[in-house]
């Protein structure tokens, strides 16, 4: 049985990805502190070691007993939001910076095979070409964004210098099961979904006009377990998306017609991934953000109706 280490595996994304390991046979051990992860969200047949990464002492001590004997170590735990990291940036560098350097460098001490790290498209910027490959040029617009380029920065200085195996997933934006619907820069489907759900306008910034790379969580998951089974050496770095461009108007409408606009903010305009390297590894999307909209909206409605 292959052994897995998710770090941040009580989250969104990462829970998504101890459900496929563990459906695919292998032991999995979630390190995660719980800030943003959710207890409801770990699977029982998971083991849970309550680990904050910012703790490299507390870290090293957790590794110790898990990492020799790990076949790989997913680092998917972040304080992910955008907004928020420009109003506190000491503190999200502490999580997405320090904690990351201390996952890597535990990876190096204790001999891990390979690790697949968490990034995203946020590092390119407001890129002038689309679509945007691993070879666009990198512009962060918020400290989160430069916050993850440190973690890609990382590890490629650390797959030169101690021959480690590390791939860098850079994820457009991620919807689906699990997503966060409350609190600052949430997801957008997340949000509209609760203010769906609560017969409120749903909310768009700006004009709406603006476009972006929606991807399934279920097929983040599926990126990452081809990542960590893939015969990858040193360093690596995938586009993680739908390689479909969707107006924000657009998909909203698919769910209401009441809609109320707000200041725009910080972001880039259009986003589109090129998925062309990770597809060359058998990856390819399957979930339809409209099959998947159109449908969780009338199981809401289907259960207004039941509740009536």
């Amino acid at each position: 049985m292959k052994k897995a280490v998710v770090v941040g595996g009580a989250g969104f994304i990462g829970s998504n990805v101890v459900d496929l390991l563990l459906e695919e046979g292998y032991e999995v051990v979630i390190y995660d502190n719980l800030e943003t992860g959710k207890i409801e969200f770990i699977n029982p047949d998971a083991q849970l070691s309550i680990v904050d990464i910012r703790d490299n002492t507390a870290l090293r001590v957790a590794a110790s007993a898990d990492f020799p004997n790990a076949d790989v170590v997913f680092h998917l735990a972040a304080l992910p939001r955008v907004e928020p990291s420009i109003k506190n940036p000491i503190r999200f560098h502490e999580t997405n910076v320090d904690g990351t350097l201390n996952i890597f460098w535990a990876c190096k001490e204790f001999g891990v095979k390979k690790v697949v790290y968490s990034s995203s498209s946020s590092v390119y910027g407001d890129a002038k070409e689309l679509p945007i490959t691993e070879k666009t040029a990198v512009q962060p617009m918020s400290p989160y964004a430069l916050q993850k380029l440190c973690g890609d920065q990382y590890a490629e200085l650390f797959c030169s210098l101690y021959e480690m195996n590390i791939a860098c997933l850079r994820y457009f934006n991620v919807y689906g099961k699990r997503e966060p619907s409350v609190g600052a820069y949430v997801p957008v489907v997340g949000i509209w979904f609760r203010q769906f759900m609560a017969k409120e306008p749903l909310t768009i910034t700006g004009d709406g006009g603006q476009s972006r790379d929606f991807v399934n969580v279920s097929d983040v998951a599926k990126a990452n377990l081809i990542c960590a089974e893939a015969n990858l050496e040193g360093y690596q770095v995938f586009n993680v998306g739908s390689g479909k461009q969707y107006e924000l108007n657009s998909i909203a409408a698919l769910i209401s017609k009441e809609i109320a606009y707000v200041p725009a903010r910080i972001e880039p305009r259009h986003t589109l991934a090129d998925v062309s390297e990770l597809r060359k590894l058998g990856w390819k999307p399957a979930v339809s953000l409209e099959e998947y909209v159109v449908q969780k909206r009338k199981e809401i409605e289907n259960h207004r109706l039941k509740n009536k």
